[in-house]
C-alpha cells in the first residue's frame, strides 16, 4: 500500500503522519448524497442490547422497555416515511411470546403495513437473539399508530403506501377486520 508523507515543523520538533493513499472510487463515494424523500422507506430495522438496567428480577426485559423500544422503532420508520413530524396515537394488541434474557439483542423490525388519510399503522416485532449461538425467537408483536403533524401541531395527509409495500401488509394479517375497525383512527382513510 502506498502510503503519503505529511511533514510539519514545529520550533521542538518534527511529526510525520501516514496516511494510505486514497484510491478516486473512495473519494467519489464520500462525495454521493442522495435525499430520500417521503413515501419511500416503508421498513426500518434496529439492533439493541439487553442489559442489567433494562431487566426486572427475573432476568428479563420489562415489559415497559419493549413496548419502549417498539414505539422507538415505529416512530422512526413513520416519521422516515412520511418527512414530517409524527406522534403516537395508539398502540394495538401488544404480545409477548417469549422472555428476552439480560445480554441477549434485540431486533426490532418495523414496517409500515396501513395508511390512512392522516395515519400511519406500524407492525413491530422485536426478536430475541442470543448473542453467541444466533438462536433467534420472536419474543414480542404489536401494532402502532402513528399521526403526521404540521409546522402547526394539526393532523396532516400522508403519503399513500406503494403497492408493494401494501401487498406485504396482506401477508402479514394480525389484526382481524373488527379489530381494525373497532377505533375510527386505526388508518381508515378518515
Amino acid at each position: 500500500m502506498e502510503e503519503i508523507m505529511a511533514r510539519e515543523s514545529s520550533s521542538e520538533s518534527n511529526l510525520v503522519v501516514a496516511a494510505p493513499a486514497a484510491r478516486p472510487s473512495m473519494i467519489r463515494e464520500l462525495d454521493q448524497r442522495e435525499k430520500v424523500g417521503a413515501g419511500r422507506l416503508t421498513e426500518v430495522r434496529l439492533i439493541e442490547m439487553v442489559f442489567p438496567e433494562h431487566t426486572n428480577h427475573y432476568g428479563t426485559l420489562f415489559g415497559g422497555q419493549a413496548l419502549a423500544l417498539m414505539d422507538k422503532a415505529a416512530f422512526i420508520v413513520a416519521s422516515r416515511y412520511v418527512r414530517r413530524a409524527v406522534v403516537t396515537a395508539s398502540s394495538d394488541k401488544v404480545d409477548f411470546h417469549v422472555p428476552v434474557r439480560q445480554g441477549q439483542l434485540v431486533e426490532l423490525i418495523a414496517r409500515i403495513v396501513a395508511t390512512g388519510k392522516t395515519s400511519i399503522q406500524v407492525e413491530v416485532e422485536l426478536w430475541a437473539e442470543d448473542l453467541l449461538t444466533g438462536d433467534r425467537q420472536l419474543g414480542t408483536r404489536g401494532r402502532f399508530v402513528l399521526v403526521a403533524l404540521d409546522a402547526h401541531g394539526r393532523s396532516t395527509m400522508v403519503p399513500a403506501l406503494p403497492q408493494d409495500a401494501s401487498s406485504t401488509a396482506e401477508v402479514l394479517p394480525f389484526a382481524t377486520n373488527r379489530e381494525r375497525t373497532s377505533a375510527p383512527y386505526l388508518c381508515t382513510n378518515e
